[in-house]
């Protein structure tokens, strides 16, 4: 039989206590985001990006060997109008490179199958404790100049920078 000391106690109620959330970590545009690990199927490089030529913005990567859809990160998350991206035959004649060190999160939609989110960043995973993030509205001081959508709150961290947590199923709806 163990034996509890008043201080192993308060370790342990206090480790209990503290949930943590673990996160795949990125930039877009010089700005921190992320998204819950439970969210994300895969994390790999971006093997190939394309689009239509009318600029309706819809974007299309190729993950496995088939095409998903992808989401316009200018349009969802920054507000941005859409891209004009060459066409899948335009994308042929184009230096293969050309997406060297740019990587594609793949989410999973309960309606709309597998997602892209193509990123120009190497992603990372951390753990936060769920308690150290402040919902947009308190923060919304913060964040007056920047005109983020589909984040729901945010981290600052010690060095003074914010990770902004994206919520998934605004991210994920047309």
């Amino acid at each position: 039989m163990a034996i509890y000391s008043p201080l192993r106690l308060r370790r342990q109620v206090a480790q209990r206590a503290e949930a943590k959330q673990r996160l795949i970590v990125f930039q877009l545009q010089s700005v921190t985001f992320a998204l819950a690990l439970d969210s994300v199927v895969k994390v790999t490089t971006l093997e190939r990006l394309y689009g239509d030529a009318v600029g309706t913005g819809a974007i299309f990567i190729t993950y496995q060997g088939q095409e998903i859809a992808a989401i316009d990160v200018g349009v969802k998350i920054f507000g941005q109008p859409p891209i004009v991206i060459p066409s899948l035959d335009a994308l042929r004649t184009i230096d293969p490179l050309a997406h060297e060190g740019s990587y594609s999160i793949v989410l999973q939609s309960p309606a709309r199958g597998l997602i892209g989110l193509p990123i120009d960043s190497k992603p990372s995973i951390t753990s936060i404790a769920s308690s150290a993030f402040v919902p947009l509205l308190e923060a919304h001081s913060l964040e007056q100049s920047n005109n983020l959508q589909c984040v729901k709150s945010i981290y600052a961290r010690e060095d003074r920078s914010t990770i902004h947590l994206l919520d998934t199923a605004l991210l994920l709806e047309r």
